[in-house]
């Protein structure tokens, strides 16, 4: 084994050894009250018909006097509720159920923090990479969330997974079962949260029109047709159902939730997070994608400056923010009691350096962001860095993108947050290189 293969090997070790024992310290004493609440109680139910039923269903079927008809509804995705039966015992949802989820969590976070680190070498030289790494197994958020019984440490290893697979199968000796590899990680984490849903199809359709690109067309048409044979299903269950009358129509409604600025119904601190329930009109406003758009119309039209600015600078403000804004705040969603985060000197530091370190590390990236798509010389001159460096400011602009036009909570970043850090080490590397000297002419192979 080369050193390069064993330095390799010892960061990884180290990586996995500080993430788990912060996961792991974390879930271990962290008091979060009740046994489940808000979202979680949905996502229980789910995951008890699914385990005791094999029917996807949110009825309450578990500490009821008789029994309950369970019958198949699709209020929610199936993702989460299926990972979290395979943490229930025999019984009903109880606190040893709780544990074990919250473990199991934890451990995904471990593995989101490798999986940051290997997607890190493919922009960065190992040192820098390793920094990614350390950055992604020490960010409070992606810790404390390991703690609640909500989809984001799921969410965040499949997509995490996703851009590896398919950084390989992008590069020049990438092989088809990559691109396969890639499609299924996609489906299925689009089936936990919808985010990149329409990326499969955007890849295909800039690989059919970009002539330069068509060498990929075989790849990305495989990675879409593993995509569609794990989400069709899905869709083609969902037809089947009657529609029930509390079934959420969620586009409009993330378009609508989206246009309140600073998150306040007509700037009332009382109404912050939750400004819609402030709203007399919110129904209609709400209805469906013709209303939302027109509400959104109608706002632009009465100040055209205040909602300019809301929509270009304001939501990707929100969406990178530290605080979590649908939440209690700070690090957490929801409110938490005895926590190492208010009693452990160490995890306060971590927290304080995360803190002092959260903004100028957003704002490097989004400027990184910006400049590997327009000129990507200016950020790197390796030509195998540069490719992967594109893909990933692609994708972090088509999530930003997206949440410009809908809901830009920052608990929505989560999954994201270590691609962000990967792309903030990349400007920074640039910046280093170029205050020494050492990248004041790009080679013209590398100039596309």
């Amino acid at each position: 084994m080369g050193t390069p293969s064993v330095r390799r090997l010892v960061a990884v070790v180290l990586l996995v050894a500080f993430s788990a024992l912060l996961q792991w310290m974390h879930v271990r004493e962290t008091d979060h009250g009740s046994i489940v609440r808000a979202d979680a109680m949905k996502y229980v139910m789910y995951a008890y018909n699914l385990k005791h039923f094999d029917t996807f269903s949110h009825q309450q079927a578990f500490a009821v006097e008789t029994p309950v008809d369970v019958r198949p509804d699709k209020l929610t995705l199936p993702g989460y509720p299926w990972f979290l039966q395979h943490f229930l015992g025999e019984g009903d949802p109880d606190r040893p159920f709780v544990a074990r989820a919250e473990l199991g969590q934890a451990a995904l976070g471990v593995v989101s923090t490798v999986l940051a680190f290997l997607i890190a070498c493919r922009l960065l030289p190992f040192g820098w990479a390793w920094a990614v790494g350390l950055l992604a197994a020490t960010r409070p958020q992606s810790i404390v969330v390991s703690g609640y019984l909500v989809t984001e440490q799921l969410s965040t290893t499949l997509v995490l997974a996703f851009v590896l697979v398919a950084l390989h199968a992008a590069a020049p000796d990438g092989k088809r079962w990559q691109a396969v590899l890639a499609g299924l990680l996609l489906g299925a984490g689009c089936l936990v949260r919808p985010q990149l849903q329409a990326v499969p199809w955007l890849v295909l359709l800039a690989v059919t029109l970009v002539p330069r690109w068509r060498i990929h067309l075989k790849q990305a048409a495989l990675a879409c047709a593993m995509f569609a044979a794990v989400v069709m299903p899905w869709h083609v269950r969902n037809m089947q159902l009657p529609a029930a009358a509390d079934a959420p129509d969620l586009m409009p409604i993330s378009v609508y939730h989206g246009t309140f600025p600073n998150f306040m119904y007509h700037d009332i601190p009382g109404t912050y997070g939750a400004p819609y329930r402030y709203d007399p009109m919110a129904a209609e406003h709400s209805r469906d994608m013709r209303a939302a758009l027109s509400h959104v119309r109608d706002l632009f039209a009465a100040e055209p400056g205040r909602y300019l600015h809301w929509y270009l600078l304001g939501k990707p403000g929100a969406f990178l923010a530290w605080s979590m804004t649908e939440g209690v705040g700070d690090i957490y969603i929801y409110q938490v009691g005895d926590t190492p985060w208010k009693s452990r000197p160490s995890f306060m530091a971590i927290r304080a350096v995360h803190y002092a370190l959260h903004w100028p590390l957003m704002l490097v990236a989004a400027v990184t962001l910006l400049l590997a798509l327009w000129r990507p010389a200016w950020v790197c001159r390796e030509r195998h860095y540069r490719q992967a460096i594109r893909l990933v400011s692609a994708l972090l602009a088509y999530v930003i993108g997206l949440h410009m036009l809908g809901l830009p909570l920052p608990r929505y970043n989560l999954p994201f947050l270590p691609l962000e850090f990967a792309l903030a080490l990349v400007g920074l590397r640039a910046l280093v290189l170029r205050m020494r000297g050492q990248q004041a002419e790009p080679d013209h192979d590398c100039a596309s």
